[in-house]
Formats: structure tokens, sequence, C-alpha cells
């Protein structure tokens, strides 16, 4: 990460963190945490490491299908699609991280 320093108020320094803490990101990353917990208590604390990165990919995919179809019908579903399909992609994030892609 690139560190920048910037003035803030009253002429103090600080280092520029690189990404933005708002609201919509917390709140994306909780319903995210949320869904990684119930998967850890289902299935196994790091199971997800034996999923494939295509497969993450695809059920990223059909999860975001799934939330568009929901929303254009004006419907809720069983389960959150977008925290999942986030899930999905960090975890296909990690495997390229580790190159295991």
């Amino acid at each position: 990460m690139n560190e920048e320093v910037k003035m803030g108020k009253n002429k103090l320094v600080q280092s520029e963190i690189g990404f933005s803490i708002d609201g919509y990101l917390t709140s994306a990353i909780l319903r995210c945490g949320a869904v990684s917990d119930k998967g850890a208590k289902t299935y196994g604390k790091g199971s997800y490491h034996q999923i494939s990165y295509n497969d993450n990919v695809d059920h990223a995919i059909k999860h975001i299908l799934n939330a568009k179809l929901a929303h254009d019908k004006w419907e809720k579903t069983a389960e959150d699609e977008l925290a999942h399909a986030m899930c999905r992609l960090a975890m296909a994030m990690s495997k390229e991280v580790r190159n295991e892609h």
C-alpha cells in the first residue's frame, strides 16, 4: 500500500490508509462475516480450502444472479445472496493469494 502523508484538521499529519471505511463497506463485511461464520460452524473451519477457484467463482455468479432476479421481482431470498457471493469471491481471492488458482 502506497502511503501518502496528508494534512488533517489543525495541521495534524497522518498517513493515508488507502481505503475507505464507509457504512456500506462495514455493513457488507459484517454480512459476509456472518455467512462465513455459519459456513465454518456447518462445514468446519478452513473447509473452504477444499473448494476450487472456478467453483467459487461459478457459485458467486449464481448468487449474484439469484440476488438480481429477486431484486427485479421485489422478492426476498432465503439467504443473503450478495453476502454469499462476496464470501465466494473472497474464497476465490484467497486461492489467488496462495497461487492455488
